[in-house]
């Protein structure tokens, strides 16, 4: 007999239960260190010869992208804390592996495997999937064809810069090019008329050996793009690396690249370097085109992340975001995580003042002028919906606000439904 465990939504506010993905799965509890190369504990302790090889609901202290190697060993996760819009969260939706963030859930299965000198067999309830009817299916399906020619038919405005043939691309060179999804959606950032970072498009890296990355090869784009770069201390590029498969609801690759912030060209060399190594270890890395997103980093006063619809349920009227404020010195971040705002479809305003003056107000640091943030934070979520209505599928969009309360867009992508492929 299984022990059974089970999330619910009857807590304490402060320990509510988070859905990341329903669903049920029998396992074997095992859990994991805070701190781990995991391929290495996997070896050890989860795939070693001799040793039971049922597969694992994981017990895990927060959502780490470092976490991926673990996914094919994975029936489930139960997180103590984190927020179900995490990049681990949507490859676990992808995976359709049930996970929740659930305190005391969490609690409850670290007590039982400590007075339990043994394997334990366990099931785990994070709740019943949707079942989507045909119409609902075939509905996704043409919005997601939709969705995909859009963004390729979106006039090119972002700066690409091909590294073999070390020349900016123009538009009709693209095509043979494939520039990635996530250079695509920032190139719709543009054409839609958001408010963006300045960007660079480091594309084409096949047949270019990491020996081959100099500054001499692409120094001139970038000064190009970012003159204040290497210039002013002040001034700093936030750098993203991005492996597209196809087709494109493919598993997203978070955590296979490394992504960071740069002041120094030796930086920028190296990581550029260590990216282009990465992915020509990827076994069939030829399946697998690689860009490098290189962005302004705009000083934060607060990060974000809104989904235009729950990742977990394509028929909810909801937005659901996470803003993070940075602490300073020994102040410690103030994340406020998992809010929703409600909306109908086809309705021309979206009550968001209200509704976040109700929801956020006890959350928000006591520094911040609320008369000026609930109405440029209304005016963006309204800018996320509109984007949703554009392209016609739901959108994971994830932006920055500057200290003046200037939001700007950093890139979206589709929420992709495992039940609707």
């Amino acid at each position: 007999m299984p022990f059974y465990l089970k999330t619910d939504e009857n807590y304490l506010p402060a320990e509510k239960p988070k859905l990341i993905y329903p669903g049920r799965c029998e396992g074997q509890l095992e859990i994991l260190p805070l701190k781990g190369n995991w391929e290495i504990y996997i070896k050890n302790h989860v795939n070693t010869p001799g040793k039971n090889q049922r597969k694992r609901i994981f017990i895990c202290s927060t959502l780490k992208t470092s976490l991926r190697p673990l996914i094919p060993f994975a029936h489930g996760f139960i997180f103590k804390e984190g927020s179900n819009l995490h990049h681990f969260a949507n490859i676990l939706r992808h995976h359709n592996i049930p996970a929740c963030i659930d305190r005391s859930l969490w609690f409850q299965a670290i007590k039982t495997m400590k007075h339990q000198n043994r394997i334990i067999h366990a099931e785990l309830c994070c709740g019943e999937k949707h079942r989507y009817t045909r119409d609902t299916i075939e509905n996704y399906g043409r919005n997601f064809q939709f969705f995909s020619h859009k963004i390729r038919d979106n006039p090119l405005t972002v700066s690409i810069y091909d590294m073999k043939n070390k020349k900016f691309l123009q538009g009709h060179e693209c095509v043979s090019l494939p520039p990635g999804q996530k250079t695509l959606s920032i190139n719709a950032l543009f054409a839609e008329g958001c408010l963006v970072p300045g960007t660079l498009v480091l594309s084409n890296f096949k047949d270019i050996s990491t020996e081959d990355i100099t500054c001499d090869s692409f120094y001139n784009a970038i000064t190009l793009r970012f003159p204040r770069f290497g210039e002013d201390p002040g001034f700093s590029l936030m750098v993203r690396a991005s492996l597209q498969s196809y087709p494109a609801y493919q598993v997203p690759m978070s955590g296979v690249i490394h992504s960071s912030s740069v002041q120094r060209e030796n930086e920028l060399i190296e990581l550029i370097k260590r990216n282009v190594s990465l992915w020509k270890n990827i076994p069939s890395s030829n399946g697998i085109s690689l860009t490098i997103i290189i962005q302004e980093l705009i000083p934060a006063f607060i990060l974000g992340i809104v989904f235009t619809c729950l990742p977990w349920d394509y028929h909810s009227n909801k937005m659901i975001f996470d803003l993070t404020f940075p602490g300073s010195g020994k102040e410690p971040d103030i994340k406020i995580q998992g809010s929703t705002i409600d909306y109908h479809p086809g309705q021309r305003k979206i009550q968001v003042h209200e509704q976040l003056t109700s929801r956020l107000g006890p959350g928000l640091p006591p520094n911040l002028n609320n008369k000026q943030f609930y109405p440029a934070f209304s005016n963006f979520l309204k800018q996320c919906h509109r984007l949703h209505t554009v392209y016609m599928i739901p959108l994971d969009i994830e932006f920055v606000v500057t200290n003046d309360l200037v939001f700007y867009f950093v890139q979206f992508r589709h929420i992709f439904y495992p039940e609707t492929m």
